[in-house]
């Protein structure tokens, strides 16, 4: 398997569901007299806390950014997509004309930006947003994506979008589309396709796993007997 920031976020979250439940646990322990168990879930707590805090902290320095598949990373490329518009007003609703990147749509065709008259900063915000949202499957052959906006000097708005994929799925300069209807006004466009160099101070997937294996492992070892405590901590959260 390999991890993107989208499935190590997502199971970082099931790993806090299973904290959760221990804490229950432990509670429940103590209620019965079971010290022996209490004791136990404590320690895998703690150590099941320490973890899921360090892997929050890691994914909010965006240590795992590039992490994409084994290594070495032989076919992954980057794409960075910079389209600046005058930031004027527009009347009526504003919806995704496209979102493609070698024709894998990252917003469907059709939604709805806005619904009542706004300006174009707020609109390239909200689909700034949409593209974020954009859940990256290595079967299509995107593994990392961002975008944000900016205002220029000139006061115009910048989108900015950077993208890492497999070009021996998407293509080696895969054609990138972003419209709207109506149309952005003013809009130029730059693209840049270049080859994803790698820092040593990225994690790998080999490292992604160890982390997710080690939170995994306290989530589904069971201490001693359980028979007086609610267990439904297990394999449901794996």
């Amino acid at each position: 398997m390999n991890f993107t920031e989208s499935n190590i976020n997502n199971r970082t979250v099931l790993a806090r569901c299973c904290y959760a439940d221990m804490i229950v646990d432990m509670m429940e322990a103590s209620a019965s007299g079971d010290n022996e168990l209490y004791d136990c879930m404590k320690k895998k707590a703690w150590m099941l806390k320490y973890s899921i805090d360090q892997m929050c902290e890691y994914l909010s320095e965006n240590m795992f950014g590039q992490n994409i598949a084994e290594e070495p990373i032989i076919k992954a490329r980057v794409l960075t997509s910079t389209s600046t518009f005058a930031d004027a007003a527009t009347a009526g609703a504003v919806n995704v004309g496209a979102a493609t990147l070698g024709g894998v749509n990252l917003i469907t065709p059709g939604t709805v930006l806005t619904t009542v008259s706004t300006t174009w900063g707020q609109v390239a915000s909200i689909y700034v947003s949409l593209l974020n949202s954009y859940t990256q499957s290595h079967n299509d052959g995107i593994y990392y994506f961002h975008a944000d906006t900016s205002v220029n000097s000139d006061g115009n708005v910048v989108s900015n979008v950077t993208i890492y994929y497999d070009s021996s799925i998407i293509g080696l300069e895969p054609a990138y589309s972003a419209t709207t209807s109506p149309a952005q006004p003013a809009t130029v466009w730059t693209l840049n396709y270049s080859d994803l160099t790698t820092s040593t101070s990225w994690f790998s997937n080999n490292t992604a796993r160890k982390f997710l294996n080690q939170m995994d492992e306290y989530c589904g070892c069971p201490c001693g007997d359980n028979s007086n405590v609610t267990n439904d901590i297990l394999p449901k959260y794996i």
